[in-house]
């Protein structure tokens, strides 16, 4: 029942995506073999037997073009189907059920995307998503065109013998075993080499964007990648030769068993009965019968292969479902709603986190406040946690000890989404997409007019001091790197960093987290700009974090972050007279610029 259930839940998913298509494939399968049948079955025996019996042309030739007329039909909806209806189909079908994936993928948990054997399952299902699904209705259609094709040669070949149903039977057994066993060794096949295959596809991808162009010709990093390529397509080459000897032995097994004990045992068994037959069978009608006796092993043949199918469904079609499934992670919780009108208090009370169960904690007991129109920095060495208290503090894990709470209540009773709906992030790993400047400023298809849009990223732009030479109107079509367009714009680290700057500035969200956002600029620059942020977000919660702490001097309140906790925390100057860790620090950098 297991075997069944997956194939029927593939079906529903496939057939419900596709109907039009699912219908016609049906039908065409189920049309072809009536084709084929009538083509180089029944045609033969319509012109054999006329001419044995002395018929009149026009007696042999009327019933000839009525069948050379349902045959070419059938060609023409054969010609149809893959030159419009399949192609078309399976470009949508694989459009639905990609969005399906990336839903599932946008929506699960972070920690997810930091294990491997995740990222391995959901790479698999992804390249499952048009076998399994085209293929499910290929089953059922090949299911009832095979049992067609069964019934109407059964009809020509006449009697079915004892001896026949005992071959069928010993070469059916056979062949589900052969069968059984090889999809069982495809599967474990594909699953050793699913990791070797992301690293060579990983090290393939890497050559040809322009991110990595620059120091893969300053350095030679590249020997390092192509001995990365060269041992996953060792691994790969391994699994082959491993998997390789039982794969071709079993599909010979599978071949001899039909081609010589299904085929010549039904034919010796048809051809003996059609020798020792007491009304004697005419010799017009020993072709077709020879030809529908070929046909019928090959339409049990199929038959076989159907119901060893829903094995292979079963195997292969569990992990696509399981992406599928509505996810039940931290990503779709639903809960209270968050005000996003007004500013928000959000608290860290003795948190604690790992990012994995065995791993050393990155934070221990830190308390912190972020309370409405507050300017705060987060300031420390590299790795000492402050980033990790970003990804918390938006809701990324929550797999954490001690309470962050929103207005006195725990992130966790509360609605994800909206949640983050509040704030604006820039961070120092930014990302930027090969869309238009537009696009890569508003991240969204804004519900205003071009001139508006054209006017917010026109004053988006002029304050963070990027000049891009182009009129705010021509930004709506002009496409950020020269990926998809040659027009495209091709900016520096430090002018990329600027437009993600930008950002916030056309967002309407009341917290602003600047996670190093402005590592390509001096630390002059940095400070100017910080502070023209301050001035102008003054009624906005602000969270910055910075190596260089210069930016921290305008702040509020200051933390200073070491070793995953809070070891000060105060104004700058009140950190500045405690001459600790804080003070230390900044005379080592402020004071060579300010």
């Amino acid at each position: 029942m297991e075997l069944l259930k997956s194939y029927v839940e593939m079906l529903k998913l496939t057939y419900k995506s596709i109907p039009l298509w699912s219908s016609y494939t049906i039908f065409n399968n189920i049309f072809g073999v009536l084709c084929n049948f009538l083509s180089s079955v029944i045609l033969i025996q319509v012109v054999l037997n006329g001419i044995g019996t002395n018929k009149s042309f026009m007696e042999i030739i009327i019933p000839v073009v009525f069948i050379q007329v349902v045959v070419t039909l059938g060609g023409i909806s054969t010609s149809l189907y893959y030159s419009k209806i399949d192609p078309v189909a399976r470009q949508i079908l694989h459009k639905k059920i990609v969005a399906q994936l990336i839903h599932t993928i946008m929506h699960t948990d972070t920690k997810n995307l930091d294990n491997a054997a995740y990222l391995n399952d959901f790479s698999f299902a992804i390249n499952q998503v048009e076998k399994r699904t085209t293929g499910s209705i290929l089953l059922i259609s090949n299911l009832l065109s095979n049992v067609v094709g069964i019934i109407a040669t059964v009809s020509v070949i006449g009697v079915m013998h004892v001896e026949l149903v005992a071959i069928v039977i010993i070469t059916v057994c056979a062949a589900f075993i052969i069968n059984t066993t090889l999809i069982k060794t495809q599967y474990q096949f594909d699953q050793d080499i699913l990791s070797p295959n992301r690293k060579k596809k990983y090290v393939e991808r890497t050559f040809y964007m322009k991110r990595y162009a620059l120091e893969l010709r300053l350095y030679p990093i590249q020997k390092i990648l192509l001995n990365l390529y060269d041992n996953a397509v060792k691994d790969i080459l391994h699994s082959t030769k491993k998997y390789g000897w039982k794969t071709g032995a079993l599909q010979f097994l599978r071949a001899f068993n039909h081609e010589v004990i299904l085929y010549w045992g039904t034919m010796a068994v048809l051809l003996f009965s059609l020798s020792h037959s007491e009304s004697g069978t005419p010799a017009a009608n020993i072709i077709p019968i020879t030809i529908a006796v070929y046909s019928f092993s090959g339409y049990l043949f199929g038959l076989t292969e159907v119901i060893t199918s829903l094995k292979e469904y079963q195997l292969y079609s569990d992990k696509l479902f399981l992406f599928l499934q509505p996810d039940k992670s931290l990503e779709s919780r639903k809960g209270l709603p968050v005000p996003l009108n007004t500013g928000n208090t959000i608290a860290f009370e003795n948190v604690s986190f790992g990012y994995a169960a065995n791993d050393k904690q990155v934070l221990e007991k830190v308390n912190l406040r972020f309370n409405p129109g507050e300017k705060i920095a987060l300031v420390g060495v590299n790795g000492s946690g402050k980033s990790t208290i970003i990804k918390l503090l938006l809701g990324l894990y929550d797999h954490y000890s001690g309470e962050i709470t929103i207005n006195g209540e725990s992130i966790l009773k509360h609605d994800i989404q909206q949640y983050r709906k509040q704030f604006s992030v820039v961070q120092q790993d930014f990302q930027y997409y090969a869309c238009t400047v537009a696009e890569n400023l508003l991240m969204d298809k804004a519900n205003i007019s071009a001139e508006a849009v054209s006017e917010q990223i026109g004053k988006a732009l002029q304050e963070v001091e990027l000049n891009l030479d182009r009129t705010p109107e021509e930004l709506l079509n002009t496409y950020i790197t020269s990926e998809f367009s040659t027009d495209g714009l091709s900016l520096s680290k430090g002018q990329y960093q600027k437009m993600a700057i930008a950002r916030i500035f056309v967002s309407k969200r009341n917290f602003i987290i600047l996670d190093e956002p402005t590592s390509s600029l001096d630390p002059v620059a940095e400070y100017q700009l910080f502070n023209h942020i301050l001035e102008h977000f003054h009624d906005k919660t602000i969270v910055i974090i910075s190596h260089r702490l210069t930016a921290a001097k305008s702040a509020d309140k200051i933390y200073l972050i070491d070793g995953g906790t809070v070891k000060e925390s105060g104004t700058h100057e009140q950190l500045m007279s405690q001459e600790g860790k804080y003070s230390e620090l900044y005379r080592l950098q402020a004071e060579k610029y300010l």
